[in-house]
């Protein structure tokens, strides 16, 4: 399969604390599937990925990625309707737990539906990005959630058209892959 033997040890060490598989020690084929652990009402969703957005700034244009799709199990749907996936590119959410690569779980909304402090997806102009709001007295503020510096937030007039907000925030899923990391989506294709 060309995996080196360090990347299944860690998958089949994270399959074992979820319960998945038992390993019995000093035995020969010692992996044996757990049958219970896989749960007849676990239900997945196909969930569009419609697009990659900058976390970082306005540079990174939306890439409509249609025809794509993440499988998601519907728990963490949390009961929104209208979701789709986008996945983030830099890492001014940080502190958020939202990095670089990780996607981002959204619902559809529009502006009416978000309050101050929610995190949003939003387009300004040609762009997408990932940001947490604040309505001000004139202006609405899109904030990096990230101490450094580097990251600045982004002021539209509140009577520009050049801003829509399409999503909220619902879950981040993350994209790395170190030793334990379990994701519960997998990516697929039409």
């Amino acid at each position: 399969l060309g995996l080196k033997s360090p990347t299944v040890g860690d998958r089949v060490n994270a399959l074992r604390r979820k319960g998945f598989i038992l390993k019995t020690p000093h035995k020969w084929r010692n992996l044996e599937l757990v049958k219970d652990s896989f749960s007849e009402t676990s239900n997945f969703i196909q969930v569009p990925l419609v697009a990659s957005v900058g976390a970082d700034n306005l540079s990174v244009f939306a890439e409509q990625e249609y025809g794509h799709y993440l499988r998601v199990e519907e728990k963490l749907l949390k009961g929104h309707r209208n979701v789709f996936i986008v996945r983030t590119v830099g890492n001014s959410m940080r502190d958020a737990n939202i990095y670089n690569g990780d996607y981002v779980l959204a619902e559809e909304v529009e502006l009416g539906e978000v309050k101050t402090g929610d995190i949003v997806i939003a387009i300004i102009e040609d762009k997408t990005v990932v940001k947490k709001i604040e309505f001000g007295k004139n202006a609405i503020i899109f904030h990096p959630k990230n101490k450094s510096e580097n990251y600045q937030p982004i002021i539209v007039d509140k009577d520009s058209e050049n801003f829509k907000v399409v999503g909220l925030f619902i879950d981040v899923l993350p994209f790395s892959q170190n030793e334990g990391d379990d994701i519960s989506f997998e990516k697929i294709t039409n």
